[in-house]
């Protein structure tokens, strides 16, 4: 975490600090609920989100209806008290099945996974001052209550037959698992084993809630109640429920260990740690451990470049860990001044480990998933966003900065600008500036390390990898004697970016007239025939922006073709034709009847089968224009049919997109793909009288 250097500020200070330079208005709390994975690419402002009503969850937080953060010691039900008596607890809470116990504390239950795939596991501190041998002491699960005392063996010593102890030191942890069925070999993360062999399954605790103790004998030394869980994906998690998440064991926050017994009875007191994932054996991370997980702070698209209800800050962390106390200020990079402040509102980070505060009016915002709507709109140049938390302490957790950073603190509250390099400020025109951090959250403390461009914002969900990618280059080769249109289709394009097919460089900006966007993920760039016309397979780059650098290349993506018809060239075919229909109609969209073309060469198309070095393709074009030199044709690639006799007869069908009259044909290539030699209805190639005629095509007709 970050940590301000600046000298302590008495809250009154801090409190007037903050109302001065507050956000006035009130930022709506929306409880939560379960995630929307509907939001891909870029904001879709045709479809306001509304929000989704408080159910409930937090219905004891009440919004920030002012700009200024509450610095006093509010009541957070994650923390228990540090002077809670660790020596004799009594559990009045727990579950008759088990009965009231009183708890002393010598051993704490740190950490336990109890839903998924394998073997449950639970993890024990030992809190006491001497040395336990977890051998001398039994395990009860009331779920499993029907099984008496689980005796606690070493892995080693499945049946406890050799008596092998299990030592566990002052402060050491160990981590137990249900004994395997023999001969099944332990767990290898296992410290201990309990229960006898096979009687538990892997099941070992009930996935609804469970109460577990251990303890020597009659006595507990601590017993784990977890009689309200929350555990569907996404949803928010209330102060009295457990969280808990499939595949990975939730947390005790260290800062409750010094509770004692009743430290961890404290539902609040437990995380799941979503992004780093849990830790069996080692220290528990911070329940508290929160970060900047992605911002969209300047939102650009075609028609709309408002940023209004189109921004919004993700924060990420430990599910069910404790937000109170958090605040989001907005601060200039030039002077440090403090010109927006959004205190969170909601009680603990929901199941998915992410908590969305969007810019919305009156309640509704386009960002899907919005955990809290107001006013925070992040500047779109030379600022810092920080999260902080006030209470109890004032502490500076993440700091995403852009742009110009003249001063290293804020004026408020001395808590710095910079983390390290800041982030560089982008231009916007098709693309949104939204920085996200890696899947898993890393945290080095340098924005250029740890934030990406993402052109892809996911508001409430994970952040993914860098999916920069070129899929698909269409058409993927032209005739080199005429100008030609590609489409270039992938995902997480940028603005600016540059495209380079064969010697020719094009910038793909949005704005230039040789290349334009389709959609987020589709833009069309023109090519002029080469010079001289000539085949050749060329490379593809297309390289983004500078400030978010990646490209991706292509060998051989694009291939510049020529007819040899009539060229008596080694790669033109000996014979071809359309052969069967002369003409079809079909609808638009509809594919047309099958339509027959047969290729014969000598060496090649004699034997049963295609040959490989056959390439067919069948295609179509406005009528009475000449396919080997024009690149309106629209080609698909045939299916070999059948033998007949030396020929080989290819099949395939023709979709037209909009009515009208076209002609069509089969063209073929040995060379792969470098030439082709095209077929009509009477033949082509260079047996004797073959010549292609432009006007012996197929007829189509879309209606």
């Amino acid at each position: 975490m970050l940590k301000s250097a600046a000298s302590p500020i008495l809250a009154s200070a801090l409190v007037a600090l903050l109302g001065a330079c507050g956000d006035s208005s009130t930022e709506l709390d929306l409880g939560n609920p379960p995630r929307d994975a509907g939001f891909i690419n870029l904001i879709d402002a045709s479809r306001p989100d509304t929000g989704r009503p408080d159910l409930g969850f937090d219905a004891g937080v009440a919004p920030d209806v002012g700009p200024t953060p509450d610095l006093g010691d509010p009541t957070d039900a994650g923390s228990p008290d540090a002077t809670a008596d660790a020596g004799m607890q009594s559990d009045a809470g727990s579950p008759a099945d088990l009965g009231v116990v009183t708890q002393t504390g010598e051993l704490l239950i740190t950490e336990i996974r109890l839903v998924g795939t394998g073997a449950d596991w639970v993890e024990v501190e030992n809190r006491s001052g001497g040395a336990i041998d977890l051998t001398t002491l039994v395990l009860r699960v009331a779920s499993k209550s029907s099984l008496g005392d689980l005796a606690i063996y070493a892995p080693s010593d499945a049946a406890g037959g050799a008596g092998t102890p299990v030592t566990l030191a002052p402060g050491e942890r160990a981590v137990g698992a249900p004994n395997p069925p023999s001969p099944s070999p332990p767990p290898a993360f296992a410290t201990f084993i309990f229960g006898a062999a096979g009687a538990l399954g892997n099941d070992a605790f009930a996935d609804s809630g469970d109460v577990i103790e251990i303890g020597p004998g009659a006595s507990v030394y601590d017993r784990l109640s977890i009689t309200s869980m929350a555990s569907t994906p996404g949803q928010a998690v209330a102060a009295t429920e457990f969280p808990v998440v499939s595949e990975i064991a939730s947390a005790l926050d260290p800062g409750a260990l010094a509770g004692g017994a009743l430290g961890n009875d404290d539902p609040a007191a437990w995380c799941v740690p979503v992004f780093r994932g849990h830790t069996p054996g080692a220290v528990n991370g911070s329940c508290s451990a929160f970060l900047i997980s992605e911002a969209l702070i300047d939102f650009a698209s075609i028609g709309s470049g408002v940023d209004t209800n189109n921004v919004f800050v993700e924060i990420g962390g430990p599910a069910g860990g404790s937000l109170a106390g958090l605040v989001l200020s907005d601060v200039r990079g030039t002077d440090g001044v403090v010109s927006l402040n959004a205190q969170i509102s909601g009680a603990r980070m929901p199941l998915d480990g992410l908590y969305v505060v969007a810019r919305g009016t009156s309640g509704v915002t386009n960002i899907p998933n919005a955990d809290q709507i107001g006013t925070f709109d992040p500047r779109n140049s030379d600022g810092a966003i920080q999260l902080v938390r006030t209470a109890p302490n004032l502490e500076l957790l993440d700091v995403l900065a852009h742009g110009t950073i003249s001063v290293g603190v804020d004026q408020t509250r001395g808590l710095s600008l910079v983390a390290s390099d800041p982030l560089p400020d982008l231009n916007t025109r098709r693309f949104s500036v939204t920085w996200a951090r890696s899947d898993d959250l890393a945290f080095t403390g340098e924005n250029r390390l740890d934030f990406r461009h993402d052109p892809s914002p996911t508001p409430g969900e994970r952040n993914g990898v860098d999916a920069f990618a070129l899929q698909r280059i269409e058409p993927a080769n032209a005739v080199a004697t005429a100008t030609v249109g590609l489409v270039f289709e992938g995902v997480d394009f940028t603005d600016f970016m540059s495209l380079q097919v064969g010697s020719v460089t094009r910038a793909v900006d949005g704005t230039n007239s040789g290349c334009t966007f389709l959609s987020p993920t589709r833009f069309r760039c023109n090519f002029a025939r080469p010079n001289p016309a000539a085949s050749s397979r060329v490379d593809v780059q297309l390289t983004r922006r500078p400030e978010a650098p990646g490209s991706e290349l292509r060998t051989g993506g694009f291939t510049w073709t020529m007819p040899n018809n009539e060229t008596n060239s080694a790669s033109e075919l000996q014979f071809c034709n359309l052969q069967f229909p002369a003409q079809t109609t079909t609808s638009v969209g509809v594919a047309s009847e099958v339509i027959y073309g047969r290729v014969y060469h000598a060496g090649l198309t004699e034997a049963a089968g295609p040959h490989a070095a056959v390439l067919a393709e069948l295609g179509y074009g406005p009528f009475g224009t000449d396919p080997r030199n024009s690149n309106a044709w629209v080609w698909s690639a045939a299916t070999y049919n059948v033998q007949s006799g030396n020929d080989d007869e290819y099949q395939g069908t023709l979709t037209a997109d909009r009515a009208g009259s076209y002609a069509y044909t089969f063209r073929f290539s040995i060379d792969d793909g470098l030439t082709h030699t095209y077929a009509d209805s009477d033949g082509a190639g260079t047996d004797p009288g073959l010549d292609f005629d432009p006007a012996l095509p197929g007829t189509l007709t879309a209606q």
